[in-house]
């Protein structure tokens, strides 16, 4: 939490340079409408503006990881007491020995390469 802090104070410390430094008057334009103000207040204010137009954005896709985790957190507690349950109802039996004589395939044999091709 301190370094968010630390990095907090230093983006505000940088605004306020940025604001003193840009403090010249711009004539503003959007349709019918038009205003006056500092370049560093109209800077800052659609920084401002993009921020939250990418939150609005961002917030259902993350509303849904968030609600999928809490889901799957559910699904595994209950797995997790199926299979305490399961242990407890069924005996647990050792594997099966292997029976002599069984042998498993191997593959001894090298790859087999393909005939060489022809040019056309």
């Amino acid at each position: 939490m301190p370094l968010l802090l630390i990095a907090a104070l230093v983006v505000a410390f940088f605004a306020i340079i940025f604001a003193l430094q840009n403090a010249a008057p711009v004539a503003v334009s959007l349709g019918v409408w038009e205003f006056e103000a500092s370049l560093a207040i109209i800077l800052l204010a659609t920084l401002a503006i993009g921020f939250f137009l990418g939150l609005c954005v961002a917030l259902p896709s993350l509303l849904r990881r968030n609600l999928r985790i809490s889901r799957q957190k559910k699904q595994v507690e209950q797995l997790q007491s199926e299979l305490v349950e399961a242990r407890t109802v069924l005996p647990s039996t050792p594997p099966a020995p292997d029976t002599p004589g069984e042998e498993r395939p191997t593959n001894s044999e090298p790859p087999r390469s393909l005939p060489p091709s022809t040019p056309q």
